[in-house]
């Protein structure tokens, strides 16, 4: 027998050929442990992000300066409001 070329193959002669077999050889029962061609919903499968993905990442160096100047101007303000906070906190107990 020659060699197969895969990707001339159908879908369902990859299983029969090399999934399935695997997956016996592998211990696994194919009568109670395997389902095959199995709906998993009654529906459409809506598109939601996923939220273990993570976003595609911006490298414009203009657009990351910005993007680092806007988070250290919240963080001052932050800092600052913190500060005063405190200044207000220590002036009423002492």
């Amino acid at each position: 027998m020659g060699t197969v070329d895969k990707k001339a193959l159908s879908e369902r002669d990859i299983c029969t050929k090399y999934i399935t077999p695997a997956i016996r050889n592998g211990g696994w029962d194919l009568i109670t442990q395997v389902r095959e061609e199995v709906n998993i919903t009654k529906g459409q499968v809506l598109d939601i992000k996923n939220p273990n993905v993570p976003e595609e990442q911006n490298d414009d160096p203009e657009e990351l300066l910005a993007q680092y100047h806007a988070v250290s101007a919240i963080l001052e303000e932050t800092r600052e409001s913190l500060k005063q906070e405190l200044a207000r906190s220590l002036m009423r107990t002492g």
